[in-house]
């Protein structure tokens, strides 16, 4: 139950149904139960005992919900109960990419006396059972704010002063192009139209220009913040990135809440010809190669309207596209 902090009101209400009745006294009989034994201490238990220096601990395991990127999660705590950390164990290739990514995201961005209160700490990096696996500390505090506020603001200028660099921005239209060229004949017609109407808009709106770019975090959601002493924490670095546009963890944190918790659905629509304009269209087509890679079709179905109607209030030349894409991407 520690583990599993819901945003969405139901699943709180089922959370704090199922936890009155754990007091009361319920213990599940309802289901099935299985024991699984081992004579000596499993491998985790081993690297547990030699990183973090507990010699019994105790887990409460969660497997992800996407086949491409799955781990496995293990809750570690002492016998008393008391978290002392997190181990990820990816089951995929790519999951341990990820994984691998967020070790050096930590590794790195602990330098950093202004970002090291507000960020896992990596306890153990390496094999675990021929497995890679990642150990890092874990965050105090409650549920993160599903609104954006002056918190989410200086974590955030925190982590872009880390590595911030000006480069100009056909480097970012170049670097999408690329990765959705890749993307894109998976997804059809109606997204390459879209897809290509938003580089044409791009370049001839910013092409010349000139961008900052700094620190990602990639996931910023409300469900990866905690709140703890009036300060955000923040967790699941795994698609950290250290030469993105500054304004894309917001968009992202936007984009998510309204999504999946119907939340801001508007603000973050922007004016015709705006620099936010061109980096939020250029940030949704990232988010859907990267929900490709996932196989996260709902959420590429739930960023085509976004995208059909920010080109559309930029006032973009629908006229040079197919009027089934932009009817349809509605």
């Amino acid at each position: 139950m520690q583990m599993y902090l819901p945003h969405k009101w139901l699943a709180r209400g089922m959370k704090e149904l199922a936890t009155q009745l754990i007091n009361l006294g319920w213990c599940g009989r309802f289901f099935s139960k299985v024991t699984v034994a081992s004579k000596g201490p499993l491998p985790l238990e081993t690297v547990v005992h030699t990183a973090i220096g507990e010699s019994r601990p105790l887990f409460a395991l969660s497997i992800g919900t996407r086949p491409p990127v799955c781990k496995l999660t293990a809750q570690i705590m002492d016998g008393l109960g008391r978290i002392i950390g997190y181990a990820k164990l990816p089951l995929t290739t790519l999951a341990a990419d990820r994984v691998r990514n967020e070790a050096a995201a930590l590794k790195e961005l602990n330098h950093f006396a202004s970002l090291r209160p507000h960020i896992p700490r990596p306890l153990y990096v390496g094999n675990c059972s021929d497995a890679y696996a990642l150990i890092q500390s874990p965050l105090a505090g409650e549920r993160g704010p599903v609104d954006l506020n002056g918190m989410h603001e200086q974590f955030l200028n925190s982590l872009w002063n880390v590595r911030r660099l000006t480069k100009p921005v056909e480097c970012l239209i170049d670097r999408v192009a690329a990765r959705w060229e890749q993307a894109a004949p998976t997804l059809g017609t109606e997204w390459d139209e879209l897809a290509r109407e938003v580089f044409r808009y791009a370049t001839s709106t910013l092409a010349k220009s000139t961008l900052s770019f700094g620190a990602m975090h990639g996931d910023f959601t409300p469900w990866n913040t905690r709140i703890h002493q009036g300060n955000l924490l923040s967790f699941d670095w795994e698609s950290a990135d250290w030469e993105a546009p500054a304004s894309w963890d917001t968009f992202h944190f936007r984009v998510l809440t309204s999504c999946c918790l119907k939340q801001n659905q508007r603000d973050f629509m922007f004016l015709q010809s705006s620099p936010d304009d061109v980096l939020f269209m250029l940030y949704v087509l990232n988010s859907v190669c990267q929900l490709l890679e996932e196989g996260n079709l709902d959420g590429i179905s739930q960023r085509k309207p976004l995208l059909a109607t920010q080109l559309h209030q930029s006032h973009c030349r629908f006229g040079d596209l197919p009027r089934t894409t932009y009817a349809s991407a509605r």
